[in-house]
């Protein structure tokens, strides 16, 4: 069996003899069962979510995936892991509770005005 396809490098047409069961093989690699759904197209795996997979990124502290118009004005936040800027020490006794679970809340970093943010404004 001949396939007709385009060239991805090359932009030109070009063709692929297989044999029937390998074209058959190829064929149902595309073809989900049924109930099931393509998950590169949902949630922060859509194309369209670049903001929302950046912060996905930076959760698990990745770099984000940036044009390279953003390279230069991307500033990486500050290790959370580190000690507050002020240095004070949080007593466990101090700290606020979570509000939903009633547990200890643990600090993890703190926001200032002007502050780089965890991924860049895109320009206009």
């Amino acid at each position: 069996m001949r396939w007709s396809y385009r060239a991805s490098q090359t932009g030109k047409p070009a063709s692929l003899t297989l044999e029937p069961l390998e074209w058959m093989a190829r064929f149902l690699q595309h073809i989900l069962p049924r109930s099931f759904a393509r998950v590169r197209t949902f949630g922060w795996l859509h194309p369209a979510a670049k903001v929302r997979a950046n912060r996905v990124r930076a959760l698990l502290r990745q770099q984000p995936l940036l044009t390279p118009a953003e390279e230069h004005i991307w500033n990486p936040p500050p290790d959370p892991d580190l000690e507050p800027p002020d240095s004070e020490t949080v007593v466990a006794c101090c700290a606020p509770l979570c509000p939903r679970c009633q547990h200890l809340m643990r600090w993890v970093g703190a926001w200032r005005p002007g502050q780089a943010l965890l991924y860049p404004k895109r320009p206009p």
